[in-house]
């Protein structure tokens, strides 16, 4: 865990192994929702599955999975859940590329390569307690 992550735990946030949450990342579990007129509090947890990588000054909001052995691109907003092994990027976090770990490289280095998709948004959370849905 890098220096200055934030992690807001209105729910609960459950960080797997193998994970690297870099500078300055804030997970949030909690938001107000704008469009009310009490500006009710929303909560969700948020769950960082193992081997995967929050990198610098990246903001993951409540509801979200990131998926085993993804990577957030740094100073990304990731605003649904990452599938497994896949990169994303940007405001809102968007698909880049799916990212491939050679098994041979595994025991001897790491090897990793990416076959690029052009760039998609990401699917809905299935969490209905998204804290950002309506």
């Amino acid at each position: 865990m890098g220096d200055d992550v934030g992690i807001q735990s209105l729910a609960q946030v459950t960080i797997e192994s193998n994970v690297c949450l870099a500078r300055r990342c804030y997970l949030s579990t909690g938001s107000h929702d704008f469009r009310r007129e009490d500006f009710k509090l929303k909560v969700a947890p948020i769950l960082i599955r193992q081997g995967s990588w929050i990198a610098i000054g990246s903001l993951v909001v409540a509801g979200v999975t990131i998926g085993e052995g993804a990577v957030v691109s740094a100073g990304s907003v990731v605003l649904r859940d990452v599938p497994a092994n896949c990169l994303v990027r940007g405001n809102p976090a968007q698909i880049v590329c799916e990212i491939f770990r050679d098994p041979e490289g595994a025991r001897a280095s790491i090897r990793v390569s990416c076959r690029h998709v052009p760039e998609k948004p990401l699917a809905p959370s299935a969490s209905p307690t998204r804290a950002l849905d309506g």
